[in-house]
């Protein structure tokens, strides 16, 4: 029980992380696995991390703050705002649907002697909402890259460095 409720615990703080924060610094073992870890062989990670990810794309935050300075045109603030307001509404369903199942989840957890296949499959819910989620987000930080020219896309990212 001890478990799957770290488990829980664990969904609901990853479901907490954004794909548009400012990108930090990664530690040089992140990612990484010892060569002396049980099982590990000293091999590379096998998926970018997030921050090398994020380092590509720009936050839409980071455009509103910088119109000026990238010299925005108004077919560009148009389509922008679009797409900033057709994932905010996106997002307010899949909000609803990850509450829902986590409800679900919790639910399943709280009794006295859990089932672990309905338990499971709860929190695949879970977590297939989660992506969705982080879909939602991707595609939209990719359309905003998608709207800027090379260099508003350059100006934007010595902006970003220079927070």
């Amino acid at each position: 029980m001890r478990n799957v409720l770290f488990f829980t615990t664990c969904l609901v703080a990853a479901s907490c992380a954004r794909v548009d924060e400012a990108p930090r610094e990664p530690s040089l073992t992140e990612g990484t696995v010892a060569a002396d870890s049980p099982g590990g062989r000293g091999l590379p990670p096998t998926e970018p991390s997030s921050s090398a990810v994020e380092s590509h794309l720009f936050a839409a935050e980071l455009v509103m703050d910088h119109q000026a300075a990238l010299g925005l045109d108004a077919a560009q603030t148009t389509a922008l705002r679009a797409d900033v307001a057709s994932a905010q509404a996106e997002l307010v369903e899949a909000e609803w649907s990850l509450r829902r199942s986590r409800e679900a989840l919790a639910e399943r957890l709280a009794i006295e002697r859990v089932d672990e296949t309905s338990a499971m499959a709860a929190a695949e819910r879970v977590i297939e909402a989660e992506n969705a989620i982080k879909r939602i987000h991707l595609r939209l930080l990719v359309r905003i890259k998608n709207r800027l020219t090379p260099t508003q896309q350059a100006r934007l990212t010595e902006l970003r460095g220079a927070r």
